[in-house]
C-alpha cells in the first residue's frame, strides 16, 4: 500500500511540474528551464501506460520545447535617427525597419541619439509568435 501511495504522489508531482512548465512558455527559453523541462518530459515519457491527460501533456510540452528554440523572423521599427544596439546581438545601426532572426526570449534594445541619454527598451519574443513587429520608437 505504501508503494502505491508513493507512486500516486510522484505522479501528482509530475502532473504539477508538467502543467507549470506548459503555462510559462517564455521560461522555456532559459537554458536551465529548458533542461529541466527536457528531464521532466523524459520522466513522463518513461511511464508505461500513460492516460489521455499525460499523453496530452507530453505532446504539449514537446511542442513548447521545440518552439522555445525555433528562431522567429522579427521586424524592428525605429525612427531612423537613433543608433540601435540589441543586447546579445550587437549594433544594428540606424534604421526605420530592420528584419532579423531571433530566438524567443527577453531582449533589451539600447537607443543612442547625439546629445541625449541612452534609452533602453525591453521586449519579449514569445515562442511560436507569428512575424512579430517590435516598435523601438522611444522619446525623440
Amino acid at each position: 500500500m505504501a508503494d502505491s501511495k508513493r507512486a500516486a504522489e510522484q505522479r501528482a508531482q509530475l502532473d504539477e511540474q508538467l502543467e507549470s512548465l506548459r503555462k510559462d512558455a517564455l521560461a522555456l527559453t532559459d537554458p536551465r528551464q529548458h533542461e529541466l523541462a527536457n528531464s521532466t518530459l523524459a520522466r513522463a515519457q518513461a511511464i508505461a501506460s500513460p492516460g489521455p491527460r499525460l499523453r496530452e501533456q507530453i505532446s504539449a510540452l514537446n511542442i513548447a520545447l521545440g518552439q522555445a528554440r525555433a528562431p522567429l523572423e522579427v521586424t524592428l521599427i525605429s525612427d531612423g535617427e537613433a543608433e540601435v544596439a540589441l543586447d546579445g546581438v550587437g549594433s544594428l545601426g540606424r534604421f526605420s525597419e530592420h528584419r532579423l532572426s531571433l530566438l524567443p526570449g527577453r531582449y533589451r534594445a539600447v537607443l543612442r541619439r547625439d546629445g541625449q541619454a541612452d534609452e533602453r527598451i525591453e521586449f519579449s519574443l514569445m515562442p511560436g509568435a507569428s512575424a512579430p513587429r517590435i516598435s523601438l520608437q522611444g522619446a525623440p
